[in-house]
């Protein structure tokens, strides 16, 4: 548990935060210790622990435990429901691409673009990545010339999200990328596509209705392209050792 997201905006002091961490390390045994065993093990006192208790808003020990297992219990069944995205198939040409991936969202500066429907899996990786603190940029039209030209910042990822992988746009984007060495990720429905050929790293994902260009008729792909992008978070948090 990250003790400062869950009690975001109270500032803690050194001392506080050792009491928590000692507290979430061994949450099911605080209460036979109680108070006084917890004060002894976190090198505090029962005082301070009351008092941290009446800060976070509880009304005293009991409730701060009991209130913190619950949290961390509800975690812990997120945790197993996100293991169900392992279920969401996407192929990738190399298992190395994960990694390579992995590694550019960890330290890159990023930019998002999709036309159409595929706007909609672009925008949604746009703020997923925004609310994990990484630079990322949405891109429309020729915001690509402009923020290579104008911008101080050099980005190295891009990543573009295709249904059929054959948009011209989106080629021409791809193309561009390349020629200022920004590292091309590619979503489409079609591994043998334009797109898909020109992407360093390429996921593809299940398009039933490949000549579909409207999405006329029922698709998955872009649910799948949302998830797929959820599970490839996911290996992110793991692989980081991010809570």
């Amino acid at each position: 548990m990250n003790i400062e997201r869950t009690f975001k905006g109270i500032k803690l002091t050194s001392n506080e935060k050792t009491i928590l961490n000692y507290i979430t390390k061994n949450i099911d045994t605080c209460l036979e210790e109680g108070v006084r065993g917890v004060a002894k093990n976190s090198f505090s006192s029962t005082s301070s622990i009351m008092r941290l208790s009446k800060k976070l808003g509880y009304s005293g020990f009991v409730e701060l435990i009991y209130d913190l297992k619950k949290k961390m219990t509800a975690k812990k069944s997120e945790k197993i429901n996100i293991s169900f995205f392992d279920k969401i198939t996407f192929n990738t040409r190399n298992k190395s691409e994960i990694d390579q991936f992995l590694k550019r969202i960890h330290s890159g500066k990023i930019m998002a673009y999709g036309e159409g429907f595929s706007e909609i899996a672009s925008s949604y990786m746009y703020r997923k990545l925004l609310t994990l603190g990484k630079i990322v940029y949405l891109l429309h039209g020729i915001d690509f010339e402009i923020l290579c030209e104008k911008s101080a910042m050099k980005f190295d990822l891009l990543l573009i999200v295709s249904k059929s992988g054959e948009t011209k746009h989106c080629i021409k984007l791809a193309k561009q990328a390349r020629e200022e060495n920004i590292t091309v990720c590619s979503f489409t429905g079609n591994a043998g596509s334009h797109l898909a050929k020109l992407s360093d790293i390429s996921f593809t994902y299940n398009d039933p209705h490949t000549l579909d260009d409207d999405v006329y008729y029922p698709n998955p792909f872009i649910g799948l392209c949302i998830i797929g992008f959820e599970e490839l978070i996911r290996r992110y948090f793991e692989k980081y050792g991010i809570d």
